[in-house]
């Protein structure tokens, strides 16, 4: 039977190339107080991911503690633990900082890009704790057997066998950390090569331990883990080249056309109101050209076509009006029009827009932000008739030497008159342009757009 249990023991420890935590065996391993209160329950579940991101070891002495403190009443903390667990979370901190200290040191001394270097500073910074150096030495007192053991399952043991104290443990972990390490080291060969790794780089930082400054083979393997994960994060090969965009853009300033109106009996032409487009649906596909080899500042050109249907608009100046031109002659004397609207209307208004839409990477705020400037121009088509009735009439004020003041001469009056014009008018744009774009769902992205009179959002698929 002990033979058949180390079997099983041993097939479920390889069965994942790469273990991850079996959280609900070590719940079960809890005082029944705990496992039957769900909050308590979640909050010391928290408490032990937190102890395994730190360091394994840690795990028996808190079940030590918690089977003190729940299972005995053991309340005064000296003698259920809890001290002693305090100074053994301490210590794996202190060592955590000197592992990050060292970690950060190599990375300053290898030839790398400096940005990617930087980089992998500030996340070794996140993992750095302030401890105070004169706390008393904790006491390991739980035979170390049982914290391999448990040790294990922090590395994930999908289906736990009971623990045995005739089995030897520490093979069974140092294989498991063995493994480990060649994973890592066979995922940096893969970020040289260029293959994507989808593992968040935070999850190599919880197997500090296995790679400390003492052995030669595994002092380096972390720092250039970390600068080659960077390096593949920001590689142009993340980069997804096209880009198909839909959305939507609202203008906060005026942005349209002058209405004009012809007299139908002359070439006389004049403004009697206008039309600005208030919103407008978008559709936008875009190939991007690597300039760089990182993703960085003018790191690709962006080149797009977008095509727009006008939704909606605001038309001022059609209602009701006179309008009333003065042409001065020599002297006091003139011709006047009058042109009295009783009525004006628009009718099968069209409007489109076509545009060439180029830019560049200006900040990347992370791999999956970055802003764009640049500018779009093209062309706004649009298209209406134009329907009135209306009152003519021109006169001319001269000077009559006969009668030795001016008289008004009626030249052309039209009582009654209608008119229906259809337009069609093209207006070369162009808009200075600020594009930030999120990819945190890739390749589902988001983008948002800004120009001095506009805010666009769109939604897009990146391939």
């Amino acid at each position: 039977m002990f033979r058949i249990l180390i079997v099983f023991l041993v097939i479920v420890l390889f069965s994942t190339s790469f273990p991850q935590t079996n959280l609900e065996y070590l719940q079960k391993q809890l005082p029944k107080t705990i496992q039957s209160n769900s909050e308590i329950l979640k909050q010391v579940t928290q408490t032990l991911q937190r102890d395994i991101s730190l360091h394994p070891d840690i795990l028996a002495y808190r079940l030590n503690y918690y089977d003190g403190l729940f299972n005995l009443g053991i309340k005064d903390n000296n003698e259920n633990g809890l001290n002693n667990l305090n100074l053994i979370t301490a210590h794996f901190y202190k060592m955590r900082n000197v592992w990050v200290r060292n970690q950060q040191q190599i990375i300053s001394t290898i030839e790398y890009n400096n940005n990617y270097k930087n980089l992998s500073h500030d996340l070794l910074e996140n993992y750095y704790s302030e401890i105070a150096d004169s706390l008393d030495k904790p006491q390991l007192f739980i035979d170390s057997n049982l914290v391999d053991y448990n040790a294990l399952f922090a590395f994930g043991i999908q289906n736990p066998v009971e623990y045995n104290q005739q089995f030897d443990y520490s093979k069974e972990r140092n294989k498991v950390q063995n493994d480990i390490i060649e994973e890592y080291q066979s995922k940096m060969n893969k970020l040289r090569s260029e293959a994507n790794i989808d593992e968040p780089i935070e999850k190599v930082i919880n197997y500090w331990f296995l790679f400390n400054e003492d052995s030669t083979d595994k002092k380096n393997l972390i720092a250039n883990y970390i600068l080659d994960y960077f390096s593949s994060l920001y590689s142009v090969r993340k980069l997804n080249l096209n880009t198909i965009l839909i959305g939507a853009t609202y203008y906060f300033l005026e942005d349209g056309i002058d209405i004009e109106f012809d007299q139908p009996s002359n070439s006389t032409k004049f403004n009697i109101g206008s039309i600005s487009k208030t919103a407008q649906f978008d559709f936008q596909v875009s190939h991007k050209f690597p300039l760089k080899n990182e993703l960085s500042i003018l790191s690709f050109l962006n080149l797009g076509f977008s095509g727009s249907l006008i939704f909606s608009q605001k038309v001022e100046g059609i209602d009701p009006k006179m309008v009333y031109i003065r042409d001065p002659q020599e002297g006091a004397e003139y011709v006047s029009e009058t042109w009295t609207f009783r009525e004006l209307s628009i009718r099968d208004f069209q409007a489109l827009s076509t545009y060439i839409n180029i830019s560049v990477p200006l900040v990347f705020f992370n791999q999956d932000m970055y802003l764009e400037v640049g500018s779009k121009f093209g062309l706004d088509f649009y298209s209406y008739l134009l329907n009135s009735e209306y009152s003519y009439g021109k006169v001319e004020v001269v000077w009559d030497p006969n009668q030795q003041q001016y008289i008004r001469n009626i030249l052309q009056s039209v009582p009654s008159g209608n008119s229906s014009e259809k337009k069609t008018i093209s207006k070369f744009k162009l808009y200075p342009t600020a594009d930030l774009t999120v990819k945190k769902f890739n390749p589902i992205i988001i983008q948002f757009s800004v120009s001095y009179n506009y805010f666009s959002a769109k939604i897009g698929y990146n391939f």
